[in-house]
């Protein structure tokens, strides 16, 4: 067994109810029942497992087997009849035994059933039991060797004295006899009319049809064991040293070697009225009758005694053309005389009948014949030309290198693409499809202009070297240098005729078929076959183990579990019927592969199969390309726990995780960069404001200052005064204002409100404002002193002091922001100085730091006002800032 000893069979001995574990022959009657011979001459049998003996079955217990071990026998009834140790003969039916028939002094050889008889042979002689009743047979008390059934008859071997008798019995007469030197010890049946027959030196086959009995095969020199005749009618000789014999059933006839007078290498076939007539390789045209011998029609020898009939046919009735290599003739088979001489010229390959005309194939070009006419064309060729087929409407020629058709005289090439590159021996058409047959290449299947399949060794042809070929009943007949292959085109099944099949030479030269007869012309005679008993392939005994490595000790399995490291031998075991002994061992994965791969060794290496269940397919295919049945093996690759899903998901999981906590470390970082960034940044900004506030605070002071001494040059002692003391508030104002980075539109107003005051005091009444804001933007913030020099600048440099100015300041919400505009009725900018104040400057700085802390834009711009003439009535400053409240200032962490 593969699994190890014992797991695929049971041993049954003594122990289990066995007489003797010396067991000398076996027999299984109708009922299932293994009767047992051994050496311990008790009578027992085996039925589903359990063994029935004297143990556990007194019937059992009265009688023992036969010295000389004489198997059982069944008869219609299913009753079991037995040769007892005391020389009776014992019935079983079931229940008891009965002895049936005594004969105490003489040993029982053997038993035989036959229609309601049984019949004893012993040293006696030969005794029946005709309905139950004792009748002894002898004959001049010769010792009765064998005895066998020969359907409607018994044949009876006797010895006595060395001369041995085979006589059959009809109607308890003996009517045949064969009478030999040769000590006969056995016989058994061929067929209905034939036996072997075993002596000393071997087996002889015997015809005993006729009154005179006569050997029709022999084998001598053999040490033959045993013969056996299959369902199939033929019969099995198995030898001791030189192993085992198949003679075929089928009837072959052979012409050839002492039937022919003159050589024996044939070329041509052809068949009518069913004679046989057949060109062989020196000018000879002979013919073939049933049960009569050869006779030789034709004898056309060539300047060197060879002349090869390349070709016959008939042309009308009694009319045979011929075509050698020297000669073109017509035969008159009725005058038994040459009709025409064709052609003088010689080296013919072939010819092709179309109607009345006649193609003669020559090596220089085409002759074209007409019969009715009585006249000929030549048409030269380069090429040399060996068949022809009309396909689909026009002449096919194969030629020395492929197909061509003719075309104003000349040949072109009739396939597209690949021209076949042999010489294209023979063609064959079904109306379809056309079959081309090569000497190199095997044989092509054509439909319209393209080859569609190919035949070859690759795919079952015993070899590429193809000489004709017969297309009949959906079957190519292909005649090879290696035997005859037959092609079945409806299921691509084939058979096979060779040497050992009774052909008389595997080099075929040509055949034909004539009702249920193949005829083959080889290099030795021609072979005559029935077709419907030809023999069906074949198939080679094939099976696979497979060894494989499991917790690193090596196993053998029909379905195999390993893992994807250790390496699987398959292995490939087959036994053929072939003579030569060239197998191919196809395989294949059936879930990774779709074509099947083949090797000539006997076994197959696998490795670096992914875990998973496979489906490994094989078979075994003789040089022939006689296939066996497939087998298919399981094969699972166990995955390491490192290979499971399981793993590689709790892996993936691992790594996801270590790149999510690297990805949240490096945002970490980066937030932590960027806050340590932005706190660097607000750093810098406010040490950037705090700069500003450091320019912005003298610069409001050095222009306030500026005022007052005017105020004092003028010796206006009083408005100084006054100045001075609200100087003094909104200088406070503005030291606190411009300390915080962001004011409340509040703050704002009321900043702007005493600044105004204080420029209408210094202005003596000569300035009017507005300042226009809604209460829901007093919250909000916006930098602080960026407007007070925009206004300082308009009442400064803009209203003139012979006038009455006028400023107005007006805050708008819009959807993202606050717009803030300045307007005043100066003298507006002048082009080029738009960006001299240094107040412009400063805001402009302040408002840039301001956009770089809150990451946020701030609109600044100004513009002259015009009038309908085009006149400066003032100018317009606007500011648009984006919305931001007091949660805003506590998130920026500024003031």
């Amino acid at each position: 067994g593969y699994g190890g000893l014992g797991s695929n069979f049971k041993v049954y001995t003594t122990a289990d109810g066995l007489p003797s574990n010396d067991i000398i022959s076996l027999y299984c009657d109708s009922k299932n029942r293994l009767w047992i011979s051994g050496f311990g001459k008790e009578l027992c049998y085996m039925k589903d497992g359990n063994i029935v003996s004297k143990i556990n079955n007194p019937a059992f217990n009265k009688y023992s087997l036969n010295n000389n071990y004489v198997n059982p026998i069944e008869d219609k009834k299913g009753n079991i009849w037995i040769a007892s140790s005391s020389k009776d003969v014992l019935l079983y039916n079931g229940i008891e035994f009965k002895n049936k028939w005594t004969q105490g002094y003489y040993t029982i050889n053997k038993l035989l059933t036959h229609k309601e008889d049984v019949y004893i042979l012993s040293d006696f002689g030969l005794a029946t039991l005709q309905h139950m009743k004792q009748k002894k047979k002898q004959k001049h008390d010769k010792e009765v060797v064998d005895i066998i059934f020969l359907p409607p008859k018994l044949v009876v071997s006797y010895d006595t004295n060395n001369v041995v008798d085979i006589d059959t019995m009809d109607n308890n007469q003996l009517p045949y006899n064969y009478n030999s030197s040769a000590i006969y010890r056995s016989v058994y049946p061929d067929t209905d009319s034939s036996i072997w027959a075993k002596y000393s030196k071997g087996f002889k086959l015997i015809d005993i049809k006729s009154k005179n009995p006569k050997v029709l095969d022999e084998f001598q020199n053999l040490n033959i064991s045993r013969l056996l005749k299959d369902k199939d009618g033929n019969t099995w000789i198995s030898t001791l040293d030189k192993g085992l014999y198949k003679i075929y059933a089928k009837g072959v006839r052979t012409i050839g070697e002492s039937n022919l007078s003159s050589n024996n290498t044939y070329y041509s076939l052809c068949v009518d009225k069913g004679i046989i007539y057949s060109g062989n390789m020196v000018g000879e045209v002979w013919k073939f009758k049933p049960d009569s011998k050869p006779e030789k029609i034709i004898d056309v020898k060539g300047p060197t005694n060879r002349n090869r009939v390349m070709q016959l046919n008939f042309i009308a009735k009694d009319k045979l053309v011929f075509v050698a290599d020297y000669k073109s003739s017509l035969i008159d088979l009725v005058k038994n005389k040459t009709e025409k001489d064709f052609l003088k010229m010689g080296n013919f390959k072939s010819l092709y009948i179309k109607g009345d005309s006649i193609i003669f194939l020559n090596g220089e070009g085409l002759v074209f014949y007409s019969m009715r006419r009585n006249n000929k064309s030549f048409i030269p060729m380069k090429i040399r030309t060996y068949s022809a087929c009309e396909y689909k409407g026009q002449l096919v020629f194969g030629t020395i290198n492929g197909l061509y058709i003719l075309n104003k005289d000349k040949y072109v090439p009739f396939l597209q693409g690949e021209n076949l590159d042999s010489r294209v021996s023979d063609l064959q058409t079904d109306g379809e499809y056309l079959y081309a047959c090569t000497v190199e290449k095997g044989v092509y299947k054509i439909k319209g202009n393209k080859c569609i399949a190919h035949y070859s060794i690759e795919n079952g042809l015993p070899s590429n070297s193809c000489n004709k070929m017969i297309l009949k009943d959906q079957s190519l007949y292909i005649a090879t240098k290696e035997g005859i292959a037959i092609f079945n085109l409806k299921n691509a099944q084939a058979k096979y005729i060779f040497e050992r099949d009774g052909l008389i030479s595997d080099n075929v030269n040509n055949i034909a078929i004539y009702n249920d007869s193949l005829i083959a012309a080889t290099d030795i005679g021609i072979s005559i076959f029935r077709i419907s008993q030809l023999p069906e392939p074949l198939k080679p005994l094939f099976y696979i183990s497979a060894s494989g490595y499991m917790k690193d000790s090596v196993h053998h399995f029909l379905s195999l579990k390993s893992h994807n490291d250790k390496e699987l031998l398959i292995n490939f075991n087959s036994i053929s019927f072939e003579n030569n002994e060239k197998m191919k061992y196809y395989y294949r994965i059936l879930e990774q592969d779709v074509a099947w791969s083949y090797t000539i060794d006997h076994s197959k290496q696998i490795n670096g199969l992914k875990p998973g269940k496979y489906h490994f397919q094989a078979f075994a295919q003789t040089s022939y390309g006689v296939k066996s049945d497939a087998i298919e093996m399981e094969i699972e690759i166990i995955p390491y726990y490192y290979q499971t899903y399981l793993f590689k998901i709790f892996i993936g999981l691992v790594i996801c995780g270590l790149l999510y906590l690297l990805y949240q470390y490096r945002i970490r970082i980066i937030k932590n960069r960027e806050r340590h960034q932005k706190e660097m940044d607000h750093r810098i900004t406010t040490l950037e404001l705090s700069a500003w506030r450091s320019k912005m605070n003298p610069h409001f002071i050095f222009n306030s200052l500026n005022a007052m001494q005017s105020l004092f040059e003028e010796q206006d002692f009083l408005t100084g005064n006054k100045y001075i003391v609200n100087f003094s508030k909104i200088l406070r104002k503005t030291i606190e204002s411009s300390s915080n980075m962001f004011n409340t539109i509040k703050e704002e107003i009321d900043y702007q409100n005493n600044y105004l005051e204080l420029e209408k005091l210094k202005k003596e009444g000569k300035l009017i404002y507005t300042i226009k804001a809604p209460e829901e933007l007093y919250l909000y913030y916006i930098p602080s002193m960026v407007l007070q020099p925009i206004i300082e600048n308009s009442i400064k440099h803009g209203i003139k002091s012979s006038q009455e100015g006028r400023i107005i300041i007006d805050f708008t919400k819009i959807d993202n922001g606050i717009i803030c505009s300045i307007l005043d009725n100066g003298n507006g900018i002048e082009a080029g100085k738009k960006d001299s104040s240094q107040g412009i400057d400063l805001i402009r700085e302040k408002l840039l730091l301001i956009m770089k802390l809150i990451d946020n834009e701030i609109v600044f711009k100004y513009e002259n006002l015009k009038n309908d003439s085009g006149k400066t009535i003032g100018v317009k400053t606007t500011f648009i800032f984006p919305l931001i409240s007091a949660t805003h200032i506590n998130k920026m962490n500024i003031k």
